[in-house]
């Protein structure tokens, strides 16, 4: 496994196992304080506690707290750049659980609708797996999948009744294949 040569995967690989013995990871909580969120049923105004950009959610702390997807994945999209230079696998399954251990990942959370595009892409690049026009994927082309993909609403999945990761598949093929709203 020479990826664990790596300083990236060497971190991510120290974090198994805690990540595994912690189950607190797995709940819904506040970023800030740790209670457990609110999914409300309606949208309110609520201010970034760390860019205080004012967005509306559905999602909060009873606690006055809120998070903005990109404060919230801003961490795992880091990560997912990083991935982009120095990932050499093939498999995406592979590339999904390397990153899935790492600390910036939650359980849930709007960083997964980005990871998933993100790793097939990348799989796909190291194959030398031609797009459907005969280019090869770029690194540019998996930052427009990143891009895409942290678009993507936190919460989608429940509010929707859609994965945001599967539309993140769908994202993976749309650059695959140079799809757009008119193609």
């Amino acid at each position: 496994m020479d990826y664990l040569n790596n300083s990236i995967y060497t971190q991510m690989f120290l974090h198994i196992k805690a990540m595994r013995n912690n189950n607190d990871r797995h709940q819904f909580a506040c970023m800030i304080c740790g209670d457990e969120l609110v999914y409300d049923t309606k949208s309110n105004d609520y201010e970034c506690m760390y860019c205080h950009e004012v967005q509306q959610s559905q999602i909060y702390c009873p606690n006055g707290h809120f998070v903005c997807d990109e404060c919230h994945s801003s961490d795992a999209i880091g990560l997912l750049q990083m991935m982009l230079v120095h990932e050499t696998e093939t498999n995406p399954i592979e590339i999904v659980e390397k990153a899935f251990v790492h600390q910036s990942f939650s359980f849930h959370g709007p960083e997964h609708h980005s990871f998933v595009p993100t790793a097939i892409l990348i799989a796909l690049k190291n194959r030398n797996v031609a797009r459907s026009d005969g280019e090869s994927i770029t690194d540019e082309i998996i930052l427009e999948g990143i891009r895409r993909g942290s678009k993507i609403p936190g919460g989608f999945c429940g509010y929707a009744e859609a994965c945001g990761a599967c539309v993140g598949v769908g994202v993976a093929i749309a650059l695959f294949t140079g799809s757009t709203p008119k193609k």
